[in-house]
């Protein structure tokens, strides 16, 4: 499914950064090896399933910070 929706978009999955509420998304995200892997809390999960993502948020309005910059920005490049 990555590999299709990087198709479509032209991006490789290390330019993709994936947002899902389950512990599926994040192995997902982590076996088509994304850029970047968030647990969004207020979905399907609790907080301790979406252990293994790299950011775990409240919900989706947090990908911005208050200086609207997405959460990931100012990372360290793993």
């Amino acid at each position: 499914m990555m590999d299709a929706f990087c198709q479509q978009v032209a991006l490789t999955p290390k330019e993709v950064v994936m947002v899902g509420d389950t512990a599926v998304d994040i192995a997902f995200a982590k076996n088509a090896e994304c850029a970047l892997s968030i647990g969004v809390s207020s979905g399907a999960s609790e907080m301790i399933e979406l252990a293994d993502a790299d950011i775990v948020i409240p919900s989706v309005k947090f990908l911005l910070d208050q200086q609207d910059r997405y959460v990931w920005e100012g990372m360290k490049n793993k």
